[in-house]
């Protein structure tokens, strides 16, 4: 604990010429928390229901649950189901219900408490180390937007061999079934940098820099360098949010080509076999009335097809602008900082 009270007092530092002598007071601050359960039945969103990488674990086929067993169905699916598609029908056979009560019970005991399948209240995120323990499981938590970017919740720190990956919806997990199809956005919870694959995140996990960082200085003073709200915040006392800092809409797009005969003319050490020429364009954004995909196909000029794309991302920027200015406006925020937060937010020339 020293070292991490150090670590933390040499990294408050207004530069290295400063030195921690000792650490003379501590104050600790306790708070008694109610997390919230986890179980209770919740109305899955259609992007979630719908991938089949996912089993919501809400229906026994046509019926809906209406306890808080939600975390002991996963867990039973991932004891039990060898079904390679994940719209099994597991959770409609006796021997299910038979084997989530006995998980149930099997916890219930564990903490020297009764409960009912009908009053058991759910577990929270706190409990899932102990739920690690009793079941010898390793867990794994992550939230899905709707455009498909993850965030990891909770990672265990168990080197059990069996791993349950969940998937949590507002109060409700599901169960899911292969990580791979899961999403292709896993976003870091301590500084929201985004990888493409679990296993980076899980590298970049042990070295965040928000989370530990080590600063080693040959000789010399060193001098943090400010970043732009720094800057803003040092020269006019304004704190930019970081809601404000980061641009939340982007577009993406999809160009495909044909491949007509060529008519150029060859040489001796060179065959010119076709031409690659445009043939359309597909654009699709995450900005509200604008997340459907619209294709847009060439009549024979590609330099209309490109110009008509262009028009169409101009036209967004637009949109997203307006969107962003709304949104300051609306804030409460006094005239200096609506100047700076659209300064930076939609990058609108004032």
């Amino acid at each position: 604990m020293d070292l991490d009270l150090f670590e933390k007092a040499k990294l408050s530092r207004p530069d290295s010429s400063w030195g921690v002598v000792q650490v003379t007071n501590i104050s600790f601050y306790l708070a008694k928390t109610n997390f919230s359960k986890v179980g209770s039945p919740v109305s899955i969103p259609d992007y979630i229901r719908k991938k089949t990488c996912i089993h919501t674990v809400s229906y026994d086929g046509n019926q809906k649950f209406t306890d808080n067993l939600c975390f002991f169905r996963c867990l039973y699916l991932k004891q039990n189901c060898k079904h390679d598609n994940t719209r099994c029908v597991c959770l409609r056979k006796k021997s299910c219900k038979t084997g989530v009560l006995d998980l149930l019970n099997c916890y219930v005991t564990s903490i020297n408490a009764s409960a009912t399948p009908q009053s058991f209240k759910g577990v929270t995120l706190n409990d899932l180390p102990l739920l690690e323990r009793i079941f010898d499981i390793r867990i794994s938590v992550y939230t899905l937007e709707q455009h498909g970017k993850s965030k990891l919740v909770y990672q265990s720190f168990s080197k059990s061999v069996t791993h349950l990956n969940l998937c949590l919806v507002g109060k409700h997990f599901c169960y899911i079934k292969d990580l791979s199809q899961f999403s292709s956005c896993f976003s870091c919870s301590i500084c929201s940098q985004c990888f493409t694959r679990k296993y980076n995140l899980m590298r970049h996990k042990t070295t965040c820099a928000k989370s530990k960082s080590q600063l080693k200085f040959g000789n010399g003073v060193f001098h943090p360098p400010k970043n732009i709200f720094e800057k803003i915040e040092s020269m006019t006392g304004i704190v930019v949010p970081d809601k404000y800092r980061f641009y939340p809409y982007r577009a993406t797009f999809d160009i495909e080509s044909y491949l007509p005969k060529s008519n150029d003319v060859n040489t001796p050490k060179l065959t010119f076999n076709a031409d690659h020429v445009l043939m359309s364009i597909s654009v699709c954004s995450n900005i509200p009335g604008f997340e459907q995909p619209l294709c847009m196909i060439s009549n024979g000029d590609t330099d209309e097809l490109v110009e008509k794309f262009v028009i169409y991302l101009d036209h967004l920027r637009s949109v997203a602008a307006k969107i962003l200015l709304e949104e300051i406006h609306n804030s409460k925020t006094n005239p200096g900082q609506i100047r700076i937060f659209t300064l930076l937010k939609v990058g609108i020339k004032q």
